[in-house]
């Protein structure tokens, strides 16, 4: 009831925001971009710092590809949306049936958004 007074009745809109500290400073680098495309940094970075040591996900994130300037060593669509999600081991599961399935970016990303929309 308190929030809906504070929003003079009306709903929110847009998805709840899911931005951590670090999220709101990475976001602060990138000022000249539109909100939308600092979240989906600010997610990206996120999915990023999960994965990218891991050779298991080195489809979707090559760390020492990607520090070696090799062409195509990361996903950064899938990494969006993967960041978007709030558990951390959910991630990591989610990201190894993409790795192993390999299908085109937008059924992965759409994949993705399903899973994370049907748990929220």
């Amino acid at each position: 009831m308190e929030a809906a007074s504070e929003n003079n009745g009306k709903r929110k809109r847009g998805r709840p925001p899911f931005i951590t500290a670090e999220l709101l400073a990475a976001r602060a680098i990138y000022a000249e971009v539109t909100p939308r495309h600092q979240n989906n940094i600010a997610y990206r970075l996120r999915a990023l710092n999960l994965l990218k040591d891991d050779p298991e996900f080195s489809w979707i994130a090559d760390g020492p590809g990607m520090t070696a300037g090799k062409r195509n060593s990361w996903k950064p669509g899938i990494l969006a949306e993967l960041g978007r999600i709030g558990d951390v081991e959910a991630v990591r599961i989610i990201a190894r049936e993409i790795c192993e399935k390999k299908p085109l970016t937008k059924d992965a990303e759409r994949a993705i958004r399903q899973w994370r929309l049907r748990k929220g």
